[in-house]
């Protein structure tokens, strides 16, 4: 929020604006590496989806409204592929049912598949 310049006085509609304009002006620089997370320079909603930064991802993709379908140069996945990718792994544990709903939600939001795009 500091960073896209948004202040207490700012409605939701003018957050969401100012959020959306930072995130489109600094998409390449919105990456992270990590030694817990598994995509070299991958962008941080992948890493909040990982992470289980569950607020942050709920923000970006329900309040916001950012871009959800940059497609990361060192995967070639769109954040939805890496939860599906998660998913697919973590079948059948107690982590499926939350990153089910990370699915939902992302696919809600407008959220595609890399092979969509």
């Amino acid at each position: 929020m500091q960073a896209a310049c948004v202040s207490d006085s700012d409605d939701e509609e003018s957050t969401s604006k100012k959020v959306q304009k930072m995130w489109t002006q600094y998409e390449d620089k919105l990456i992270c590496n990590n030694t817990r997370f598994d995509v070299i320079d991958g962008n941080m909603l992948k890493f909040a989806a990982s992470a289980r930064f569950e607020d942050f991802l709920f923000d970006a993709a329900m309040i916001w409204k950012v871009d959800l379908n940059r497609v990361d140069p060192g995967d070639g996945r769109t954040v939805l592929d890496y939860v599906q990718k998660e998913l697919d792994k973590y079948k059948g544990t107690a982590i499926e049912p939350k990153l089910r709903s990370y699915f939902d939600m992302l696919r809600s939001s407008g959220a595609k598949f890399s092979s969509e795009l």
